[in-house]
């Protein structure tokens, strides 16, 4: 329960206070999760309605896939030396 408290000199002592305190971490966790999803959408969701954003898309993938291609050319290069 000290990861709950924060390190806190008062933390919990009864079963009854850490099994609060545990729930409660969870509700944290979870109103955290769900502020970042929500963020996340916001820029997602902008990000989608650009005009641009498909052709982003391809030139990204396109880009992900020369360096990827050109990272297992290397390391074979290096396995056959």
């Amino acid at each position: 329960m000290l990861m709950s408290t924060i390190a806190s000199d008062y933390f919990p002592k009864t079963a009854q206070g850490q099994v609060l305190c545990f729930f409660l971490a969870l509700c944290a966790i979870g109103v955290c999760g769900y502020l970042t999803a929500a963020l996340t959408t916001f820029f997602v969701s902008q990000d989608a309605e650009s005009d641009r954003a498909e052709i982003a898309a391809t030139e990204q993938f396109k880009l992900w896939k020369q360096k990827l291609l050109h990272c297992q050319g290397s390391s074979l290069l290096d396995e056959k030396v």
